[in-house]
């Protein structure tokens, strides 16, 4: 077996395993992949259960199957990533544009031709693999009969992916350098939310009245999901002292009914708002003040989306006070 098929197989291996393993350690995200990806057929729970182990399996095969072994589990690798370059070619037609959490608790991405390409790679890898397994070439016979220039070239492949694997990520914990900076606040930036009855504001009209929360949600996003479910428990939660608002690129009447009270849910006509913020992933929120500031955000992710408004709350009960009679009065009507 050639030192290039050897290497195929090594990294085809260590794809499936650390997918699997990040899956393993995240099932909600994994759901949330099923959701965003709109898999058919396949219940996201049972999915989030078995495509881990499934991929494990797979990644242990590629290293210690027997050549006729190898043959059948090469085969279900290409049907796999097959299946994979399908379902993200499918996707990047959704609108809004989706975050496939492909490899679980690593991160999720937004998906977009670089993710197309990325999975196209894969099939290819996984078609070599098994053109190989079909003449017989084996992992560990390969192995030994790599000589010592094969074993040198595959050293030093093997070392160069390590070494940009270490140049690439970071030691620092996410946000944990924006910690020790007091936040800035930033002017509103223009932008402007249309509600269900059809009238539009811009941010800082919408902010001159009371300060707001913002959070971004995308229908089919699991993590949206459980945001949107909590909308109602935050916004009694802040009792008439901060407006919630869901905030929804596609036409509110275009959408299914929402998980909390539509009187919360704007519309941003193509994505002017998050396209100011530079927040095209969701979840994600930011605080417009009554002063014209931001008041909090933006934060990206259902933990940090849910951090944000427990800090607010925190600070808000520290200065308890009663609602002014113009916020009292605007809170029982829907916002427009």
């Amino acid at each position: 077996m050639s030192g290039s098929l050897v290497l195929v197989d090594l990294v085809l291996a260590a794809v499936l395993l650390l997918s699997g393993a990040a899956k393993l350690g995240d099932r909600r995200t994994t759901e949330d992949m099923f959701v965003s990806l709109r898999v058919p057929l396949v219940p996201r729970a049972v999915g989030a259960r078995l495509l881990p182990w499934g991929e494990l399996l797979l990644g242990l095969l590629l290293l210690v199957a027997p050549p006729v072994l190898l043959v059948v589990t090469a085969a279900l690798v290409l049907a796999l990533f097959l299946a994979y370059l399908a379902l993200i070619a499918r996707a990047t037609r959704f609108d809004p544009p989706v975050t496939c959490a492909c490899f679980g608790k690593l991160g999720g991405h937004r998906v977009g031709a670089t993710t197309v390409v990325r999975n196209a790679l894969l099939v290819a890898l996984a078609g070599v693999a098994l053109a190989g397994a079909l003449d017989g070439h084996w992992l560990p016979g390969g192995v030994t009969d790599l000589d010592r220039g094969g074993v040198a070239w595959l050293f030093t492949a093997l070392a160069t992916a390590a070494l940009a694997w270490l140049i690439g990520r970071s030691d620092t914990p996410p946000g944990a350098a924006d910690e020790e900076l007091d936040y800035l606040r930033l002017e509103i930036p223009y932008g402007v939310l249309r509600d269900a009855a059809g009238v539009t504001q811009s941010l800082r009209e919408l902010a001159a009245t009371r300060a707001r929360i913002l959070f971004f949600l995308s229908p089919g996003c699991g993590a949206c999901e459980r945001t949107a479910q909590r909308l109602d428990e935050w916004s009694a939660a802040f009792a008439g002292r901060v407006a919630v608002h869901a905030v929804y690129t596609a036409p509110l009447e275009a959408l299914p009914d929402p998980p909390h009270d539509p009187a919360l849910s704007f519309h941003e006509p193509e994505q002017n708002v998050t396209r100011t913020f530079g927040m095209l992933t969701t979840p994600s929120a930011v605080v417009l003040g009554t002063d014209g500031l931001l008041a909090g955000g933006p934060v990206i992710g259902e933990s940090a989306v849910a951090d944000m408004v427990g800090e607010l709350l925190e600070e808000l009960a520290g200065t308890a006070s009663e609602p002014s009679p113009e916020s009292a009065q605007e809170s029982s009507a829907p916002v427009s």
